[in-house]
């Protein structure tokens, strides 16, 4: 089977003023289909980093990156807004939601630029949310919900497109150890029920003993694999 995501001796560098930093150095990594994955590491590894590349959110350096076969530094600014919009769901600790929205909307946003109907876009924003156990919640702004529920919530809107990969930036760090267990089973059941695939960034202990695979960064390189 042709692997999903494809990442070859990527390296990632930033400059602070005249000062060279490297973030990742020729990081090799290949995720298949329906895979469960935790990027872990401290902080500082490069983590966030290499989530970002395989989210189009940057471009290495120096390497590849390939999502669904595609090259992501062959494609203009366009055609990657189009890969993370059609290909790719995200989920960050802070959640991220619009506080101005209800849960409903927030969900919906994603759906903005599809080619449906608004009746549709409320139906998979429903969908959605009711998947996560929010059905009852739809006119909350995020305000007026718990953690857990706006972390719920960011769930809903990374499915609600229905993408091959959701990318999960450190989702536990804001929770207590129940609700971060909860919120990690609800995206094991999604994982197995949809065969999406997730990749974590995370440090988190939870996150690793779910994992079925762990691959571990120390500065800016991979160091072990599980």
């Amino acid at each position: 089977m042709t692997p999903l995501v494809e990442v070859a001796q990527a390296a990632k560098e930033y400059w602070l003023g005249k000062v060279r930093v490297p973030a990742l150095k020729g990081v090799d990594l290949v995720v298949k289909r329906g895979e469960f994955l935790a990027i872990a590491g401290p902080s500082g590894s490069g983590k966030t980093t290499l989530l970002n590349l395989i989210g189009c959110i940057e471009m290495p350096t120096s390497g590849t990156v390939r999502i669904d076969q595609v090259d992501i530094a062959t494609r203009s600014s366009d055609e990657l807004a189009v890969i993370r919009a059609v290909k790719l769901g995200f989920i960050f600790q802070n959640f991220n939601l619009l506080p101005v929205l209800t849960a409903l909307e927030n969900v919906e946003y994603p759906l903005a630029t599809r080619d449906i109907s608004s009746r549709e876009r409320r139906r998979h924003a429903q969908e959605a949310l009711a998947s996560v156990g929010l059905a009852t919640f739809e006119r909350h702004k995020p305000l007026e919900l718990s953690g857990g529920q706006r972390q719920r919530v960011a769930i809903a809107r990374a499915i609600v497109t229905q993408p091959l990969i959701i990318l999960a930036d450190e989702p536990t760090a804001n929770l207590d150890h129940k609700t971060g267990q909860d919120i990690l089973a609800l995206m094991k059941s999604i994982n197995q029920q949809r065969g999406t695939t997730f990749i974590f960034s995370t440090h988190d202990q939870k996150v690793m003993q779910m994992a079925n695979r762990i691959v571990m960064l120390s500065d800016g390189q991979l160091a072990r694999a599980a």
